[in-house]
């Protein structure tokens, strides 16, 4: 498991100053440093800003309405919901003021819900999205995609 300074580094590289967390369970068994109330105070002892939006943003919704039929998440419907819309207009007005990272349980963007359901619905907003990889580069949500 990671520590957090390993992230932190990644982050101070890309001049964030507070972390979305998007995890729907803010909780992590392996990596104690990602537990939420741990999180806080680390992330605060970095001086970044950090906020939870899982409720909202999420990739593992506890609402029954928006898993499919095979019980996985429904990313076309949690996207139509007034609290996706909600959260991202939080991301939208936390990054007038600060520059921000999503935070997920997945360490590279491929299979994550911040690449499939987060990143195309900011783009569609004018956002352009960056998605940190371990090596602590950064790589254009475009590129992932393959375009």
């Amino acid at each position: 498991s990671e520590p957090f300074s390993d992230l932190d580094r990644r982050l101070t590289r890309h001049h964030v100053q507070a972390i979305i967390d998007v995890r729907s369970i803010p909780y992590s068994k392996h990596a104690p440093d990602f537990r939420k109330k741990v999180l806080v105070g680390i992330a605060a002892a970095s001086g970044l800003g950090y906020r939870w939006l899982g409720d909202r943003l999420g990739g593992r919704p506890n609402d029954p309405v928006l898993l499919s039929t095979d019980g996985n998440p429904d990313f076309d419907k949690i996207a139509a919901t007034p609290a996706f819309a909600a959260g991202l207009d939080e991301i939208e007005a936390l990054s007038q003021t600060s520059h921000v990272v999503l935070l997920c349980s997945e360490v590279g963007p491929q299979g994550c819900h911040r690449m499939t359901l987060l990143a195309p619905a900011l783009e569609t907003r004018g956002y352009h999205v960056v998605h940190i990889l371990g090596d602590g580069s950064g790589r254009a949500h475009q590129a992932e995609l393959g375009i």
